[in-house]
């Protein structure tokens, strides 16, 4: 799904609290956020959402790309990887 907001970061932030943080991501203005039932997963992101007081712009399903994957996995491997000294 891709999404826009009043406040995109915050949006991304609280999102990646309350979901798998590989899930979030942002692109340009837009939120990207992987869902895997779109009927049930909608209703709980525009919860969140107004939960921490964001405005909703516009939202609206897309089909998943290899680029969400690819950030996806980078995310965890960094998550991952994070505590070890480079």
């Amino acid at each position: 799904m891709v999404a826009t907001c009043d406040r995109n970061q915050q949006a991304s932030d609280w999102l990646k609290q309350h979901l798998d943080g590989g899930r979030v991501s942002i692109f340009g203005d837009r939120l990207h956020v992987v869902l895997d039932r779109l009927q049930t997963e909608i209703p709980q992101f525009e919860t969140l959402l107004r939960d921490a007081r964001i405005q909703l712009q516009s939202a609206r399903s897309v089909p998943f790309y290899l680029k969400d994957a690819f950030i996806s996995v980078a995310q965890r491997t960094d998550a991952g990887t994070s505590h070890l000294e480079i």
